[in-house]
């Protein structure tokens, strides 16, 4: 099996269908998807995957996507903490118990990426305001600083 998936393959290398989330993938794509969104590339993987095997158990997809069970089960969860995949207990073919994972639709996938770069935005630009302020209020006081220097000096 693979190791823990890499981050050299694109978005485009990860599902032929990814053009419904990006136009055009590319590294900047991947780039956004993990630094807002918080996603990994193995969520991702796993996403895709399950859009392809709906109803799959963590072996089953591991198995599709050659990846340790550990690694894959890793991805599940983190999809499953942001609504992106639905799980339900079942007894599974081996006999055991465990999950079963199904996808949030594309549309779903599509509405939480774009709420999420929302709340970056706007926290993004707050921050820039709080950085405005900030260098505003230290160049007067600066500037405070310097114009009582200078009629010190004047003084004297």
């Amino acid at each position: 099996m693979c190791d823990t998936g890499s981050d050299s393959a694109s978005l485009a290398d990860l599902h032929p269908d990814l053009s419904q989330l990006f136009p055009q993938p590319n590294k900047t794509s991947q780039e956004v998807v993990r630094a807002i969104f918080g996603l990994k590339q193995g969520e991702i993987r796993a996403y895709f995957a399950l859009t392809d095997q709906p109803h799959s158990s963590t072996d089953q997809l591991a198995d599709e996507l050659d990846q340790h069970r550990r690694y894959v089960a890793r991805s599940l969860r983190g999809l499953h903490e942001v609504n992106l995949a639905e799980r339900e207990h079942q007894t599974l073919e081996n006999g055991g118990r465990g999950y079963v994972y199904e996808p949030a639709p594309v549309e779903e996938m599509k509405q939480y990426l774009d709420d999420q770069l929302t709340e970056w935005t706007t926290h993004l630009r707050a921050e820039i305001e709080t950085l405005e302020t900030e260098i505003e209020a230290e160049l007067a006081a600066d500037g405070g600083a310097n114009e009582n220097s200078c009629s010190q000096s004047g003084d004297e």
